[in-house]
């Protein structure tokens, strides 16, 4: 009798272990895909002189670019 009941349960203890799994990995998704969201959001409010500045900071491109393309800019 209890041999049976072990042996059912068996059987789907397979599918437990599947939705735990699934689980997990649809929340890793889920986490990854809002931290891209986050730094999307942030380009988004960043203005082109904002860009050229933190470019420039961290040598990037030269003075005389920067000069240049600022002057583009402004």
């Amino acid at each position: 009798m209890f041999h049976d009941m072990g042996f059912e349960m068996m059987g789907f203890g397979w599918i437990i272990w599947l939705i735990i799994i699934g689980t997990i990995a649809y929340l890793i998704y889920k986490v990854s895909n809002q931290k891209q969201s986050e730094i999307f959001k942030q380009n988004l409010n960043e203005s082109a002189l904002d860009i050229l500045n933190k470019r420039n900071a961290r040598g990037e491109i030269s003075k005389e670019e920067f000069d240049r393309i600022k002057k583009d800019l402004i």
